[in-house]
């Protein structure tokens, strides 16, 4: 029983949503994730044990939030699902319709009350009216953009409400606007950014511009993911103009971090993993890959277009990567690279798409 929830959640793809709070967490502080020596209150307290605890929330809400999107898009697509014989647990009766739409509302709300609840944790120790005493300039300049995301933390739960709001208007209308659900999908992605930056420490404009690189992405591959359904792409202007979005995460990256060596690796990974990846489509295109999962080849199994969308989503990592690269953050970005080597593994026992 549990697996079949598992399955519901898409739970192998949860760690991309780790790797994008990790991302964002890394954008906001400005190269940063902790900042040392402030005091508040005269009680001693660090903002960096502040912040550990804030992304700490901000992993558990936005999971929270994905788990909800998946589960409300198997109560959505229940009938759907049956007709085209897609294997979802809830379209097999393996779980309940109403159970899991339960579960869904469950999990938006209580992503919803976790962001509520980090804002009053940032408020409780650093409020409105405290002035941190610093010993250096720069602590004061990292400790004055702290407080002002406390003054400013109740943004952070609008955005995650209006989060909540994309999820549920892309699971009720991507069957029938597949262009403009692809925006909404890519929107619930950057809207991680969006979310992790105003809770931590605000909106920068390096953060937004990584934030529409990964709408870009996102779209572009759920733009992808249309075909696989049917096994097969159909290379009209969309498809192609989905191919040109997938690469616009490499734009920002190179931008910003042309100076950083550690980007330069992580940028030859992720083009070399995308173009294998988009080279595979174009063979399922031209009849040159086998189409059917349970057909092997040499030994593995045959490349298909639901497993090269798996290969795109394996890619989310690779864009966290790119973002810590360009700020020379050495240890997050190979976090990052990690978790996308364990994505692929993940997928063998649960699927992503």
């Amino acid at each position: 029983m549990l697996k079949f929830w598992l399955i519901s959640a898409r739970i192998s793809n949860l760690p991309t949503v780790w790797t994008n709070v990790l991302a964002a967490a890394g954008l906001a502080q400005a190269g940063a994730l902790l900042v040392p020596g402030l005091e508040l209150n005269g009680a001693g307290a660090e903002a960096g044990s502040l912040i550990g605890v804030v992304m700490l929330l901000a992993m558990l809400s936005l999971s929270l939030m994905y788990i909800g999107g998946m589960f409300l898009n198997d109560a959505v697509d229940y009938h759907w699902d049956q007709q085209h014989g897609k294997e979802r647990p809830v379209a097999c009766g393996l779980l309940s319709r109403r159970y899991v739409a339960a579960a869904a509302v469950l999990c938006l709300v209580l992503s919803i009350l976790l962001v509520v609840s980090a804002v009053l944790y940032q408020q409780q120790y650093l409020p409105a009216d405290t002035q941190a005493t610093l010993t250096s300039a720069h602590e004061s300049a990292a400790s004055v953009a702290y407080d002002n995301s406390a003054m400013t933390g109740w943004p952070a739960v609008l955005a995650v409400v209006g989060l909540a709001v994309l999820v549920v208007m892309y699971d009720f209308l991507h069957k029938h606007y597949p262009l403009f659900s692809a925006m909404l999908m890519g929107g619930c992605r950057a809207g991680v950014y969006i979310v992790t930056g105003l809770m931590l420490q605000g909106l920068s404009l390096q953060l937004l511009l990584a934030a529409l690189t990964l709408l870009a992405y996102i779209t572009g591959l759920t733009l992808l993911a249309r075909a696989e359904h049917q096994q097969s792409l159909l290379l009209g202007r969309s498809v192609i103009g989905a191919l040109l979005l997938i690469f616009s995460p490499l734009i920002i990256a190179l931008l910003y971090g042309l100076d950083q060596p550690l980007l330069w690796p992580v940028a030859l990974i992720f083009l070399g993993w995308v173009l294998r990846t988009v080279r595979r489509l174009l063979n399922l295109q031209r009849g040159e890959e086998i189409r059917n999962d349970e057909e092997i080849r040499n030994g593995q199994k045959a490349v298909t277009v639901g497993s090269c969308i798996g290969a795109l989503l394996a890619a989310i990592p690779l864009i966290d990567a790119l973002m810590l690269a360009s700020l020379g953050m050495l240890i997050p970005a190979l976090a990052c690279l990690v978790v996308f080597l364990l994505i692929p593994q993940l997928h063998k026992w649960v699927s992503g798409t």
